[in-house]
């Protein structure tokens, strides 16, 4: 997609995004709708400011990105430290992956809950449940696209004297790396949802915590307004990534 095209995708979106705040600003400030389940901007915007104060969302939001953050940089780290032996047993051992066949009906929700029964209340379990989330999310994209790599390419490159280890960590990889960096910002997506659901259901601490909270007092503004922000802070992220990416990892 070239520049210009990109940026009035970008254009269009922001104008699509302004068009539906004046109309939400415009038929529940200044009109008569019932508020039952969406909230005047004005009530939203006392909520949004109310989970600082009562909600003590501060120490909350600084809980939950300490575990998100750190969770998705080392994971990439650590993948970029493994991934010759990822892609070989990708390739070479792939009925390897057969033995979570299994459990690939469960949710992680379920997950979620076995964890917060084997550490109750625990920070570092909650890191361990982040970390083992998002690696496996990190093999799925891997596996998904392993398709891409054809076996005559691989059995080509060999004929050139190749050895098996460098095709695996420097070819197939470098071919891989499109795919899973460009799918980092789904990943990061994807920790925050898991993360928060952890926190509901440990209700100790955390953003995922203040949204049960909320959720328990029926306060419906201080549920929307929070997820509102959170969706900022995961637009604002992501925008990064994307960017960081474009700029260092030069496969275009």
């Amino acid at each position: 997609m070239s520049k210009l095209k990109k940026d009035a995708k970008i254009l269009s979106s922001l104008s699509v995004t302004l068009l539906l705040v004046l109309l939400y600003i415009i038929i529940f400030e200044f009109t008569w709708v019932s508020q039952n389940y969406i909230p005047k901007p004005s009530l939203l915007l006392e909520s949004f400011f109310s989970l600082w104060s009562a909600y003590k969302l501060n120490a909350s939001l600084i809980e939950t990105t300490s575990v998100i953050f750190p969770v998705l940089f080392f994971s990439v780290i650590i993948f970029e430290a493994i991934q010759p032996i990822v892609i070989k047993i990708l390739f070479k051992y792939e009925g390897i992956f057969n033995i979570a066949a299994p459990f690939k009906y469960f949710s992680f929700f379920f997950a979620a809950l076995i964890f917060n029964l084997v550490f109750p209340q625990s920070f570092w379990g909650k890191i361990l449940f982040a970390f083992l989330f998002t690696m496996l999310i990190q093999l799925k994209i891997l596996f998904d696209n392993k398709v891409t790599i054809k076996d005559e390419y691989i059995l080509a490159i060999k004929s050139l004297g190749v050895s098996e280890n460098k095709i695996y960590s420097k070819v197939i990889w470098k071919t891989l790396q499109p795919h899973y960096y460009g799918k980092l910002h789904y990943v990061h997506l994807q920790l925050w949802i898991a993360v928060l659901i952890y926190e509901f259901i440990s209700a100790s601490i955390g953003v995922g915590a203040v949204y049960r909270t909320a959720f328990e007092f029926n306060d419906l503004s201080a549920v929307i307004a929070l997820g509102i922000f959170i969706s900022l802070i995961i637009w604002a992220v992501n925008s990064i990534l994307k960017f960081a990416i474009s700029k260092f990892i030069f496969w275009e």
